[in-house]
């Protein structure tokens, strides 16, 4: 198995997403990894990935987690984006910090899109979240996977990344 760097995006300036674009279709899978971290004066590190700038209703996903003591669950259909909700906390004037690690099976195919990912997060104050969610990205016109936006809800500190790698198997 070959684990190549592909590209990363770094937030300098408080942007409002972080993307890769020309993601070559050379690879058998894509992983993602999104490192983030907000303010004191935000409370979460949130954020919608797309592909291909495809915001109509072609996500779907299902999604269990747990933050605190309380758990929970989600399924949602014709989604304009993958939601992923993770480092929900108290809020509290906090920092919270967060991390995705997002995979993306046979990404170069024409075919719809299975994608999972599991999310951690912390702030502050409390132990934080943990999640894992199964989706699927079916767009309307058949297309292989060459670029991912990640748009976050909160705005997220300088440096943090978001990091695309290509996976081959010999």
């Amino acid at each position: 198995m070959a684990y190549e760097h592909i590209a990363t995006a770094t937030a300098s300036s408080s942007p409002l997403f972080l993307e890769v674009t020309s993601i070559p279709s050379t690879y058998q899978d894509l992983e993602v990894i999104i490192q983030s971290k907000t303010t004191g004066s935000n409370g979460a590190s949130s954020g919608k990935i797309t592909f291909n700038s495809v915001t109509s209703s072609d996500y779907h996903l299902t999604k269990i987690r747990k933050n605190g003591t309380t758990m929970y669950a989600t399924v949602s259909s014709s989604q304009a984006s993958f939601d992923v909700n993770y480092s929900h906390g108290p809020g509290n004037n906090s920092q919270m910090c967060g991390y995705v690690r997002l995979y993306i099976p046979d990404y170069a195919s024409s075919a719809e899109h299975p994608a999972n990912w599991w999310a951690t997060s912390w702030d502050t104050t409390t132990a934080g979240e943990i999640s894992y969610t199964a989706g699927k990205f079916s767009p309307s016109s058949a297309q292989a996977i060459s670029s991912i936006k990640w748009t976050t809800v909160y705005t997220i500190e300088d440096d943090c990344t978001m990091s695309v790698y290509g996976i081959t198997y010999a």
